[in-house]
């Protein structure tokens, strides 16, 4: 009877993660030109169930499709999804970002919000380094990444209750306020390591500003921040990317004249390897994710070594389930950019659907042993799935209770406390309090 009630749990966590492969949100209905969200998925864990609402949010590389639409998580284990709400006044954030030097970064650098190990795009800095933005706005002008939310909400879930899913973010008050406790902002380069601002409860006519966010330089980092072809353009060609740059990065940007500017500055310059990325950006909101992916491709032909690009075109191929491609793209990137640990975890999960699971749980290992895992709880979500799959239930437990801890109200939590207490009530782990106090 025990054994077949393992089994039972065992088969519960595999079926959890075995909707995995069928994340890829499909285009949704409606939504605005360009930058709709991305479908979520089908919800409550039966085999209709209801659409899942809001997929990939806002920012430059990633909002494609409707509002409504898609399938199940393409990442079972939820650290794509993205709970921040809408707020009844805006807030808004202003500040600067600097490198240690004092110099304005090189590229527009992105500004991400982290709640509760939930990460948002909000931004860009201009050309001075400054940013502003609307906390959760839908005008956001940043890339989605593969760090973010999206891909859907409510897949098949744990016994049919809700995926291994995110945390919720930061709430209303009944004043207007926008209690942002657990929140912090940090800046987003590739090569460089990120201060971090601390977020409180913020309210519409408090001051924005936050101050400067520093970034340092990365040990290691191989891969190149400015592409050597912006160096070589012609003078036709960057003042067309230029324009086209500046329209995207605009509050209310317009996507398709964005997309006219840098596809004249691409004709001009064919190996312009910063304007084949930033047309991917624009062709992305105006839901052509072939035209995309095409760009995006062409950036990395023109300069291999130009680290942008690695990152949208690891999202698009999660979107197309394609694994194999997942991890070619994340290992190249990896080896430009060792510490980007959110390619890591799409490594790991490229390797868990690929059968890789000795490679997914090392992997794993590495993210939850990183300076960052705070912001990666789902590393432990992974590992405590892999372990329950191999019989190794108290490995498994102390994965999931290091994740609970890290995401007490994730969406899977409770499905996750009813699994622990079950494996308690047959002998083959100890209680929480008795494995504490071991």
């Amino acid at each position: 009877m025990m054994r077949k009630a393992l089994m039972l749990g065992c088969l519960s966590l595999a079926v959890t993660t075995g909707g995995w492969a069928q994340q890829a949100p499909a285009a949704g209905g409606g939504g605005n030109t360009g930058g709709g969200n991305a479908g979520g998925g089908t919800g409550g864990g039966g085999t209709t169930g209801n659409p899942g609402g809001g997929g990939t949010n806002g920012g430059g590389f990633g909002t494609i499709g409707g509002q409504q639409g898609g399938r199940n998580q393409q990442d079972p284990f939820g650290q794509q999804q993205n709970p921040f709400g809408q707020m009844e006044r805006p807030i808004y954030l202003s500040g600067e970002v600097r490198l240690a030097n004092g110099e304005i970064p090189p590229e527009p650098v992105r500004i991400e919000r982290i709640c509760n190990g939930q990460n948002r795009p909000e931004g860009y800095t201009d050309l001075k380094g400054r940013f502003n933005f609307q906390v959760g706005g839908n005008n956001s002008a940043a890339l989605t990444d593969a760090s973010y939310s999206g891909f859907g909400q409510s897949g098949n879930g744990m016994n049919g209750a809700g995926n291994f899913g995110g945390m919720g973010g930061a709430g209303t008050s009944f004043d207007g306020s926008l209690d942002l406790s657990g929140c912090e902002l940090r800046a987003s380069l590739a090569g460089f390591r990120s201060d971090q601002i601390m977020l409180t409860r913020r309210r519409s006519m408090d001051n924005p500003d936050v101050g400067v966010i520093v970034l340092h330089p990365l040990a290691g980092f191989q891969g190149e921040i400015v592409s050597a072809t912006t160096l070589t353009a012609p003078k036709k060609a960057k003042a067309n990317y230029d324009k086209g740059v500046r329209e995207l990065r605009k509050s209310e940007p317009k996507f398709d004249k964005a997309a006219q500017y840098l596809e004249a500055a691409v004709a001009e310059h064919p190996k312009f390897a910063s304007a084949w990325t930033w047309l991917a950006e624009a062709r992305l909101r105006l839901d052509d994710q072939e035209g995309a992916e095409e760009a995006l491709t062409k950036a990395i032909e023109a300069d291999p070594a130009y680290i942008r690009p690695y990152e949208p075109l690891v999202q698009i191929a999660l979107r197309k389930e394609d694994w194999p491609r997942v991890a070619e793209l994340a290992d190249a990137t990896l080896r430009m950019y060792p510490g980007h640990t959110q390619i890591r975890y799409y490594k790991a999960v490229a390797a868990y659907r690929l059968g890789q699971i000795e490679v997914a749980e090392a992997t794993a290992r590495e993210i939850a042993a990183g300076s960052d895992a705070k912001a990666f709880p789902h590393a432990y979500q992974m590992m405590g799935v892999i372990y329950a799959q191999k019989g190794s239930f108290p490995q498994a437990a102390d994965s999931f209770r290091t994740y609970l801890e890290m995401s007490p109200q994730a969406p899977s939590a409770e499905q996750i406390r009813k699994q622990l207490n079950e494996w308690e009530a047959l002998g083959v782990i100890k209680p929480a309090e008795t494995a504490e106090a071991k």
